[in-house]
């Protein structure tokens, strides 16, 4: 029984002191942790083996008097040996350096306050930024650094400076300012600045060079040395692996020749802790990329800068002796230019005038060869801008178009022999296909080479001219008349006398209809009567009074407008087709059978016009302009009706939608006369009564108003036709149209609001059609309900 209770109590000593162990281990820690802090702090030297990281940073806080706060991710163990005293600053130092060894940065969140977290998150943190060197040696504290670079390009410093960042770095190019943003260790960014310093330097050894291009384009032998020395890719990426193109094979030599320059440099930088490879080759590659050659075209002169040193200039010069050899053209051969904007006659008759215009027996061999083209060439187009139908003789020559209208072509062919084929000398052709808008041209490649470069000037998008024009003819018209006539008699039945004063012819009327006396008239007349041979009877003694003014106004009003392209003719006619009467004959065998020819001619506006834009926006304008109409009294006339004509042919020049005005006055016509009794007329006061006086003036004014605007694209064309269409519907506010048959159908309730527009009789709200695109906007308001169209332009 002892043995029994011994061995209990044996077994619970053992499990109590078990219990026991870790926490008396735990307190024998913490104050072994808290003596190694103690004794650190009050000590010059600092020796701590395996001790844990949050220790050291409880010494070093201690020693340096900074405040730290450490995340719960802080932990690791750490042996320091510092025999000897340290600054506060190498402290600070020998702290950082810890800390990058585990994995962990400071980060400064206030005054005298700073926090240790994991690195990888360090470049979200507020870490310091400095845009200059700071002061004082570097710390291995992640921070953010601005370099500014002055000669090499930011883009090639990152690509070939990214090998030297750590993990946790980070290095942006801006290329704005020609900037390096860097976040990494302090330490670590002073390494890449001092390389930065050794490498963007001027390039004194670079020369500038001017290569002449003798057979080829010099824009296009540039590309192809940008291709092939690779000038513009880019650098090196990582490890200082030299980029796959010709430029790096031209280096390869230089760098062999500095070679041995560089070892010795090398190996003092691997002696100082530094990856002296890595180093050296990105330093190597931001040298190569940093003096790549510059090459530049001059169209102008058909040659090539280049801007390099001595050797690359000669690898350059070199290549471009091999590109630009001498080729053989002499070989003949057709070609097809497609025109883009002009018209392929056009260029064909520009090209003959410039060449002399002459068609010979080559340009007939030319056609030929060409077969189905040189047999359609044949007929060339008519461009001249005729009458719509015949008029006479005179009237013909007035508006048909001469060589000195604006309606006559520009394009008229100069050959006598009208072909679209002209020839260019002996082994030169060009054949113009309508169907196609092309130019066959048959030629050597020299010559085809020099007219290519002519087309691509000649055949251009050419600027439009829209006139808006205005024709204003004013007639006006005044007449003044005023006169006295009697009539008197004296005798029987068988016999008397009559006097009289007639002058106006205002008696005649006033015994035959009263009615038809004009103006303002008085007259008296006797009881008795006289019968005169014929039957008539008149008053024995008549006085009449009369007097009449007139003014009449007549205005022909016309706005035309048109748009036509640079130096082409337009023309637009508003007008009636009139039947005239030409001729009449008669049949041999019925002399009462007759016929009649009849010709028809315009009588309207006609507006003819050629714009052409000048420099500074000037635009001259060939204007012919007609104003002609058929006299009404004319029209039941045995001769065919007479018609009235105003034309005016004229050149102005006058500025981008500026508004002149061509005509003026074209007549003033002035009549004064007087009638009356011999010598009592001149009697005063009383010769009023013995005479008749009549005056009239009539003046015809004929004004042409013109505006030309130059449309120069698209959106100026659409700015007019906008214009143009809010003026047509400007005098349309409101008008009420059906709905379409698709819309009543589906909502028809439209159609009850077509009844309310008509009759008014009820009060609705607004209904809109379900479909979204339609044109009709259907709203009824109070008694009043208006359906309106929606432009598709707007």
């Amino acid at each position: 029984m002892k043995q029994i209770l011994f061995l209990i109590a044996f077994v619970s000593s053992t499990v109590c002191l078990t219990l026991l162990e870790p926490a008396r281990a735990q307190t024998d820690s913490e104050a072994s942790e808290d003596q190694i802090v103690e004794e650190a702090s009050h000590s010059t030297e600092i020796n701590v083996k395996n001790a844990d990281l949050a220790a050291i940073v409880r010494i070093f806080s201690k020693k340096t008097k900074r405040n730290y706060i450490l995340d719960e991710r802080v932990k690791g163990k750490v042996s320091i040996y510092l025999p000897g005293k340290v600054s506060d600053q190498e402290a600070i130092r020998i702290l950082d350096s810890v800390l990058t060894l585990k994995g962990f940065t400071t980060v400064p969140i206030g005054e005298n306050l700073w926090k240790i977290v994991p690195a990888t998150e360090a470049k979200q943190s507020t870490i310091p930024t400095y845009l200059e060197e700071r002061q004082g040696p570097p710390t291995s504290a992640i921070v953010t650094r601005l370099l500014n670079l002055k000669y090499i390009s930011s883009d090639d410093a990152k690509s070939l400076l990214q090998p030297l960042i750590s993990s946790n770095g980070l290095i942006n190019a801006y290329t704005g300012t020609n900037s390096l943003i860097l976040i990494d260790s302090e330490d670590n960014i002073e390494r890449i600045n001092k390389i930065i310093e050794a490498i963007d330097v001027p390039f004194t050894d670079r020369d500038m060079t001017i290569i002449p291009i003798e057979n080829a384009n010099a824009v296009e032998i540039a590309d192809k040395l940008k291709e092939i020395l690779g000038i513009g890719e880019g650098g090196s990426q990582g490890g200082g692996d030299s980029v796959q193109t010709g430029l790096d094979l031209l280096r390869a030599r230089m760098r062999e020749r500095s070679r041995t320059s560089s070892s010795s440099s090398n190996n003092s930088a691997a002696s100082n802790g530094i990856n002296g490879s890595a180093q050296t080759a990105s330093a190597e590659t931001v040298s190569a990329i940093s003096r790549e050659p510059k090459l530049i075209a001059d169209e102008r002169t058909n040659s090539i800068i280049v801007v390099a040193d001595e050797d690359t200039t000669a690898r350059i010069r070199a290549l471009v002796s091999q590109l630009d050899s001498e080729v053989d053209l002499s070989g003949q051969r057709f070609y097809v230019y497609r025109c883009r904007y002009a018209n392929a006659e056009d260029l064909a008759d520009a090209l003959s005038g410039l060449a002399g215009g002459s068609t010979g027996s080559s340009s007939n061999a030319s056609s030929s060869s060409l077969g189905e083209f040189g047999s359609n060439s044949s007929a060339r187009r008519n461009t001249e801008l005729t009458g719509r139908s015949s008029r006479t003789d005179r009237t013909a020559n007035r508006l048909s178009t001469s060589s000195r209208s604006p309606g006559t072509s520009r394009l008229s062919n100069s050959n006598s022999s009208g072909s679209n084929s002209v020839s260019f000398g002996e082994d030169l052709s060009i054949t113009a296909d309508p169907s196609t808008n092309s130019l066959i041209i048959n030629a050597q490649k020299s010559d085809y080479l020099k007219i290519l470069e002519l087309l691509k000037k000649l055949d251009i998008k050419r600027k439009q001219v829209l006139v808006e024009a205005m024709l204003l003819e004013v007639g006006i018209d005044d007449s003044l008349s005023m006169s006295t006539e009697f009539l008197t008699s004296t005798g029987g039945a068988d016999g008397g006398a009559i006097a009289s004063s007639n002058f106006s012819g205002n008696l005649a009327q006033l015994f035959s209809d009263p009615r038809s006396l004009s103006g303002f008239s008085m007259a008296a007349a006797s009881a008795g009567t006289l019968k005169i041979p014929g039957g008539d009877t008149l008053p024995s003694q008549t006085v009449l009074l009369a007097a009449a003014q007139a003014n009449t106004n007549v205005n022909v009003l016309s706005a035309p407008t048109i748009l036509a392209t640079d130096n082409e003719p337009a023309e637009i006619v508003v007008g009636q087709n009139v039947p005239f009467l030409a001729s009449t004959s008669t049949s041999g065998d019925n002399l009462n059978n007759t016929f009649n020819q009849i010709d028809r001619q315009d009588v309207g506006i006609t507006l003819r016009l050629t714009p052409q834009i000048s420099a500074g926006d000037l635009v001259r304008l060939q204007i012919f302009t007609e104003v002609s109409d058929v006299i009404d009294a004319t029209l039941a006339s045995e001769l065919g009706p007479t018609t009235t004509i105003r034309t005016s042919e004229t050149s102005v020049v006058t500025k981008d939608s500026q508004m002149i005005v061509i005509g003026g006055l074209m007549s003033d016509d002035v009549s004064d006369s007087e009638g009356g009794v011999p010598f009592l007329k001149d009697v005063p006061v009383f010769g009023s009564l013995f005479r008749t006086h009549a005056e009239s003036r009539r003046r015809t004014n004929l004004l042409i108003f013109i505006r030309p605007r130059i449309v120069r694209d698209q959106f100026d064309a659409r700015e007019s036709t906008l214009d143009r269409t809010r003026s047509m519907r400007s005098d349309i506010d409101y008008f009420d149209i059906p709905p379409e048959r698709r819309e009543v159908l589906e909502s028809p309730d439209l159609d009850r609001v077509a009844e309310i527009s008509s009759y008014g009789s009820e009060n609705m709200g607004t209904i809109l059609p379900p479909a979204e695109s339609s044109d009709l906007r259907v709203k009824a308001a109070n008694s009043n309900t208006q359906i309106s169209g929606n432009s598709p332009i707007e």
